[in-house]
């Protein structure tokens, strides 16, 4: 097989780019609530992701031996969990897309008889499935990254508005008084504060240890 059949797919399926985005958009918002209520991502944000993915895919498919760029995985998975998106959906958008691709170079196979072009499919199935797995690593070790940085960075929000509720002082976002009310704790309520000596201080500095 020639790197020629593969570049004339490549060619072919970035001529249809347009309907293929849309074709994946709609699959995409019917089969996953997230995307069809538009609550956490905006639909003119999903356009954009698939058109990105399905570019990736077609420039790799008409040039497999062009450097892997991740860039745009890596940063829809910072950007999903900033939204809250969960990451089962996220990923299954990117499998529609790849299937989207997939299923449109089947059918102009079929559709124009292209018998000759059998291999390159095959081949081309081989570098989806690949790309699929290297996008979906990429994207699921982003968005665990960006997970923990909001964890943490709450953690010690959380932490600074407790110390600012206690001592009396003012913190970086609030004083005693707001610093309870973002707390969720009443103007008015009876509390009761346990304090307790930690001998090893935790990994983020702001509990106990636990055994």
């Amino acid at each position: 097989m020639s790197r020629t059949e593969l570049a004339d797919l490549a060619k072919w399926a970035e001529a249809g780019l347009p309907r293929l985005i849309e074709q994946a958009a709609d699959a995409t918002v019917e089969r996953v609530p997230i995307y069809r209520d538009q609550q956490l991502v905006p639909i003119e944000e999903l356009y954009v992701a698939i058109e990105e993915n399905l570019h990736f895919l077609i420039t790799s498919i008409g040039d497999p031996r062009a450097p892997l760029d991740l860039t745009v995985p890596e940063a829809t998975g910072r950007q999903r969990a900033r939204q809250g998106a969960p990451l089962p959906e996220v990923l299954q958008c990117y499998r529609i897309c790849f299937t989207t691709l997939w299923d449109a170079l089947v059918d102009h196979a079929r559709g124009h008889d292209l018998a000759a072009a059998t291999e390159a499919l095959l081949t081309a199935a081989g570098l989806i499935m690949r790309l699929t797995d290297q996008h979906a690593l990429a994207l699921t070790e982003a968005y665990r990254a960006a997970t923990a940085e909001l964890l943490l960075a709450q953690q010690q929000r959380r932490s600074a508005l407790v110390e600012a509720l206690l001592t009396g002082h003012p913190g970086p976002e609030a004083g005693p008084w707001e610093a309870a009310a973002l707390l969720g704790l009443p103007a008015d309520g009876l509390l009761v504060v346990v304090a307790a000596d930690t001998r090893t201080p935790s990994a983020t500095g702001s509990g106990g240890s636990r055994s």
